[in-house]
């Protein structure tokens, strides 16, 4: 069965302008897994416009009813359990313990989200002027774009936009061509929790388009801060993008990651450790073991057991 998502713009699911749609291959058996909206410029700009309209009364909903309201789509995304299973089975092929394990750490950054809105503080600043006081507050920026990878599609989408609500910002999540289906999910269970419409907004896109709508998003007057997790080299480009607008950006690239097994370690342990780190997904994680650094005093034990270990993993696939 072909799986369908929609574009989410201002509180209602749509397709897209030009009614163009892409599809996502099931990466195991090459059959078709999802049909989704192929977003265009207008997409893009209607979804800002709708997005930074939203700000201001979510900006100044009491953090309460955010924290309310957050808690209530943590609910509403552990409901959807066997569905999102379904879907990162049939978009990334990921086992129904890695869809599950990203349903409820999802779930959990929500709830963490949920837990900061009361703890946005401000500052009381010196005073220069006798019997003066001066004081800074905080509050929403205005619209956050996110953008999140296949990966772990859940949970780096989640993280994407629940500390942003929380602030008091209104959202943009523009999912990724290779799991449109799950991250819609995500969105379908932030309306069903309730938040008012505009504050979370969705786009889908094919991979050729994303460059130009990416780079309408940003430019947008009332995007006003972004978030990017995927390779080095597109984050270079949405660097250097924000930089020309002027717009704040965080960033969580490629990176290398080593493993220290030193010498007092648990041999069979490490070995464990390693070979985990290194399979687990596909190797598809961020904190994927790339390197490993062994004391020379147990380096030839620890590699006739991380051998051993790699071997029977292989047998088994």
């Amino acid at each position: 069965m072909t799986l369908t998502c929609t574009l989410f713009i201002n509180g209602e699911a749509c397709a897209a302008a030009n009614a163009e749609t892409f599809t996502r291959a099931n990466p195991v058996t090459g059959e078709t897994a999802t049909r989704a909206p192929a977003a265009t410029l207008t997409d893009a700009l209607r979804t800002a416009d709708a997005a930074t309209a939203a700000f201001p009364q979510w900006r100044d909903t009491p953090p309460g009813e955010r924290r309310r309201l957050l808690l209530a789509a943590a609910e509403q995304l552990e409901q959807r359990h066997d569905q999102f299973v379904a879907a990162m089975n049939a978009e990334t092929g990921a086992t129904p313990h890695w869809a599950g394990f990203n349903v409820h750490l999802g779930a959990d950054i929500l709830r963490e989200a949920a837990a900061l809105t009361t703890q946005i503080e401000g500052q009381v600043i010196p005073s220069n002027i006798p019997g003066n006081l001066a004081m800074a507050t905080r509050q929403g920026a205005g619209v956050v774009l996110g953008m999140a990878p296949w990966n772990a599609p859940i949970i780096l989408a989640v993280r994407a936009i629940a500390t942003p609500l929380a602030c008091g910002n209104t959202v943009i999540l523009k999912g990724s061509e290779l799991s449109p289906a799950t991250q819609g999910l995500i969105i379908e269970a932030l309306a069903a929790a309730g938040l008012p419409n505009g504050v979370v907004n969705y786009l889908s896109c094919a991979a050729q388009d994303a460059p130009a709508l990416v780079e309408a998003l940003i430019a947008h007057p009332g995007v006003r801060r972004i978030n990017f997790t995927g390779s080095t080299p597109v984050g270079r480009i949405i660097a250097q993008t924000c930089a020309k607008h002027l717009k704040p950006v965080v960033l969580e690239l490629g990176g290398k990651a080593p493993l220290l097994v030193l010498d007092d370690a648990d041999i069979e342990q490490a070995a464990a450790g390693a070979t985990f780190g290194a399979f687990a997904n596909a190797g598809q994680i961020c904190m994927s073991t790339e390197r490993i650094i062994v004391d020379d005093a147990i380096a030839e034990p620890f590699i006739a057991a991380l051998v051993k270990r790699v071997n029977a993993y292989l047998q088994v696939c």
